[in-house]
């Protein structure tokens, strides 16, 4: 899945059409435990947002949810980062 690009104006993420046959896979990714239904809500957020769930298998569908919510997590995450460094900046 090609990396998604964040919209600051809409708050929601722009989701570029993979290349056929092409596959990203993350070698540094530490792992937290996150409420299923959390993930199952930030997954519907990217499918909204344009993201797809298409694969042939349960496990597969599983993976690109995880990977869509994944996106919001982390963009949530820079975003708790940019505030503390915009209000450490100030002091």
């Amino acid at each position: 899945m090609p990396e998604p690009k964040y919209n600051p104006q809409t708050k929601k993420f722009e989701f570029p059409k993979p290349e056929p046959g092409k596959v990203a896979v993350a070698a540094d990714d530490a792992y937290v435990a996150i409420p299923k239904a959390t993930m199952k809500i930030l997954a519907g957020y990217g499918v909204a947002d344009g993201g797809t769930v298409n694969a042939e298998t349960d496990k597969g569908k599983d993976i690109q949810r995880s990977k869509l919510a994944k996106i919001y997590v982390l963009q949530a995450i820079q975003n708790f980062i940019d505030a503390r460094n915009a209000s450490a900046q100030k002091s």
